[in-house]
């Protein structure tokens, strides 16, 4: 059979509008909220005056009581970093002195302690924090971002060098980082390009003056939480001037009251402002097919024919093995009686060393006596003892056989 032609090519249908199946990117600073961080802390002195972040003219008096820190590159991101607020603290494992925050003044763990990001670590990896206080040392480091503390501030602007032709803002006092800022010129927005100072700058399109509309610079904000607020401004300031705008803040959900009318739509996950779904197709009926003819039968192979096994061998009796007898013991001659020059009995004679033998009573056996008449040295330091025998013969003893205490009797063992 033919295989079913191939489905026609068709293009993938458009990506959906942000906020519809999907959750809209909020850039890499949003990853921080998701994860506790874990890197090294070291120090780099007092911070002096907003760093890399160019946070002027003064870091807001809510972050007195909080650490300053210079972020890693990583997360720092093309500054989109820059006023993240965390809480971190140490392990207790590294080197160095063990000071403050990481430390107590008795040197054990601190407690965790409340960051603020106002400047970059080039050289750190991602996780890392360099501490703007003065210390020593390199220590594990475990923390997490967290919502500005700030309570009800609300949104403040410093514009930089700026008037109708250019213009570098930078948007500060907000609770979440800013990932995205656009101008309303009175028919569309224009989207702002961030530098790495923590700035904002037009982008390609800008009109040029920038007018105000309707005697207000309108403008639209994006946090990394996806929270959406619209703010105006009265003028754009000549000077490096912190100036309020008329009261919002991100983190309190989607603010638009102040945007132009239909002039935002904001990313819905219940479908409000999503396209339709696509018409679901029923897939096409496979083709019909006849099955293939069944193989032909065929006869099996005849069996091999029966043969009878040939016969066993005749079983036969091993001979039984031969084994010559043992020969006879070797024929020994006895040994020769024991000569008896030494063994002659008779009277018992005394020796000059003051011993005498004597015979036992029915055995060839002798005895060694100790004349109790004569004193003798130990026995034990004698070299030599002997004995004289009835037939006049002097005999060695063995000094096993000698005798070691007064008046006893001992078997004599050999001459």
């Amino acid at each position: 059979t033919n295989p079913p032609p191939p489905p026609p090519a068709t293009n993938p249908p458009p990506p959906p509008p942000s906020g519809c199946g999907g959750k809209p990117s909020l850039g890499k600073s949003a990853e921080l909220f998701n994860h506790e961080q874990k890197g090294e802390a070291t120090y780099y002195g007092g911070a002096g005056g907003g760093g890399k972040c160019s946070i002027r003219p003064s870091l807001p008096k809510w972050t007195d009581s909080m650490i300053k820190v210079a972020l890693n590159a990583p997360s720092y991101n093309d500054s989109s970093g820059c006023g993240l607020c965390g809480e971190a603290w140490t392990t207790g494992t590294g080197s160095g002195a063990k000071s403050a925050p990481l430390f107590d003044s008795s040197g054990k763990v601190a407690k965790p302690f409340k960051i603020y990001v106002d400047n970059l670590c080039p050289e750190c990896k991602m996780g890392d924090l360099d501490l703007g206080v003065s210390g020593d040392g390199r220590w594990e480091l475990e923390w997490k971002a967290i919502p500005c503390p700030l309570g009800n501030q609300k949104l403040t602007y410093e514009f930089q060098g700026s008037h109708a032709w250019y213009i570098k803002m930078q948007v500060q006092n907000h609770m979440y980082p800013i990932v995205a800022v656009a101008w309303w010129d009175g028919k569309k927005w224009h989207d702002m390009v961030r530098v790495d100072d923590n700035y904002w700058q037009k982008g390609p399109g800008f009109p040029t003056p920038i007018d105000p509309v309707d005697g207000k610079h309108t403008i639209k904000i994006k946090a990394n939480n996806g929270d959406i607020v619209c703010d105006q401004l009265t003028e754009i300031s000549k000077g490096q001037v912190r100036q309020a705008g008329a009261g919002v803040q991100v983190g309190n959900g989607h603010d638009i009251h102040l945007c132009p009318a239909g002039s935002v739509t904001l990313p819905s996950s219940s479908g409000a402002n999503c396209p339709p779904p696509p018409p679901v197709a029923n897939p096409p009926p496979p083709p019909v097919t006849n099955p293939p003819p069944p193989p032909p039968v065929t006869n099996p192979p005849p069996p091999p024919p029966v043969t009878n096994p040939p016969p066993p061998p005749p079983v036969t009796n091993p001979p039984p093995p031969v084994t010559n007898p043992p020969p006879p013991p070797p024929v020994t001659n006895p040994p020769p009686p024991p000569s008896d020059t030494c063994t002659q009995g008779g009277a018992p004679k005394c020796t000059d060393d003051g011993f005498w033998i004597s015979k036992g009573k029915g055995s060839n056996k002798y005895y060694v006596e100790v004349s109790p008449e004569k004193h003798m040295k130990e026995p034990s330091l004698a070299t030599e003892i002997k004995m004289q025998l009835p037939n006049g013969k002097v005999c060695p003893m063995k000094k096993e056989a000698w005798g070691y205490t007064y008046n006893s009797k001992e078997e004599l063992k050999g001459f």
